[in-house]
């Protein structure tokens, strides 16, 4: 008989000692503003001007195509359907921060369980009302949604330097696609209840040794999609804290852990990726080695991957390594049923003794065929 892992075995759990609990409910209100008669029209932002001063002028349905160049200051997009053409400029922080709807969201760390709030380079926001932060995600998470703010796209942008990349909370049918996001901690990129965010041909890293959270992550917000992304250097490469959520087509590497799908999330689909050498150690007491991880999550299907290099031992943290780790979430009372796993071929994830490409502890109901493996606890599943 195992004895009780005396790490929490949940995402959350894990990064709990990064985060600090609050108990301050934060009130946004994201009043919309008469929609001038040019609404849909195009704005060129050139350097030397503000794009934010853009965006406050724009209409909903606006469209502003930033010119290349380095631009000092953070983004608040409260409008419907508002696109931002970044034409590869830059987004960094202006010398002096100023707070705003999204700041505090989150909070710098780790190791500072104690961090300041965190601020974002670009915030998408409806009329949402924020929770206490909440240790087990990891962030603030939206308590009501009075309106969301929809159709927001975002592209070609390249930001850097703030403790988060992008915040959307309380948006739908929000697009970030060809976006660079590096030097962030603790997100790239966090959608939180914004259903059908569709995250496209990003690129989010962290450089060796960075300290950095999660690159991107997608909480109450079904219907969503990462797809053709890149992602390393980070505690978590692909947060899915949310039902109906699909992943396809990224290449996830360098992080502790590749693909995380969170206790009692259901209806996800993990296919065509590319997850390699998920092996980070950076001197923090965290598993690693853990290409795809189903924490207690049903209804999930992994197929068509490639898994190769995820090899890690965390024997003393009472939990396995490899290439796919499925395991039952006992804090949460939730099983890992329903786990669909074929096709997928892997390569040097362990020998089956601390690390393999297969890793089962517990789960029910589930179903491995069709992969091209050497390695699995218990053995037999190759």
């Amino acid at each position: 008989m195992r004895t009780a892992s005396p790490t929490p075995r949940t995402l959350s759990g894990l990064l709990a000692p990064v985060a600090l609990a609050t108990g301050v409910l934060l009130t946004v209100l994201a009043i919309p503003e008469p929609a001038p008669a040019d609404a849909a029209a195009s704005t060129i932002v050139r350097p030397g001007q503000s794009i934010q001063a853009a965006i406050d002028r724009a209409g909903a349905g606006g469209t502003i195509q930033v010119k290349p160049g380095t631009y000092r200051e953070q983004l608040v997009i409260t409008k419907d359907r508002i696109r931002i053409e970044g034409d590869g400029a830059k987004l960094d922080p202006p010398t002096t921060l100023t707070p705003n709807a999204c700041t505090g969201v989150a909070h710098v760390g780790p190791p500072d369980p104690a961090g300041p709030p965190a601020d974002a380079g670009i915030c998408i926001i409806g009329d949402v009302d924020f929770g206490p932060f909440d240790m087990f995600l990891s962030h603030r998470p939206v308590t009501t949604t009075r309106r969301s703010v929809t159709g927001v796209t975002v592209s070609g942008l390249e930001i850097s330097g703030f403790a988060a990349g992008i915040v959307i909370a309380g948006g739908e049918r929000t697009t970030i696609e060809e976006t660079r996001i590096g030097g962030v901690d603790p997100y790239g990129i966090l959608a939180a209840s914004s259903p059908k965010t569709m995250l496209r041909s990003n690129t989010i890293t962290n450089p060796a040794g960075a300290v950095a959270g999660i690159a991107a992550c997608a909480e109450n917000s079904p219907g969503s999609s990462f797809v053709e992304n890149t992602t390393s250097g980070f505690v978590v490469g692909l947060c899915i804290s949310s039902s109906q959520i699909s992943v396809r087509s990224n290449r996830v590497r360098g992080n502790h852990f590749g693909i995380y799908t969170d206790p009692g999330q259901r209806d996800i689909v993990i296919r065509d990726n590319t997850v390699t050498d998920n092996t980070r150690v950076d001197g923090f007491p965290l598993p690693t080695g853990i290409g795809i991880i189903v924490d207690g999550s049903s209804q999930v299907t992994i197929s068509n991957n490639r898994i190769t290099g995820n090899v890690g031992d965390n024997q003393q943290m009472g939990m396995g390594a490899g290439g796919i780790v499925v395991i039952d979430n006992a804090q949460f009372s939730k099983p890992a049923t329903d786990i669909t796993i074929r096709n997928n071929t892997f390569e040097r994830n362990g020998d089956g003794t601390t690390s393999a490409d297969l890793w089962f502890e517990n789960g029910a109901s589930n179903v491995v065929k069709g992969n091209k493996c050497k390695t699995s606890r218990p053995v037999g599943l190759c």
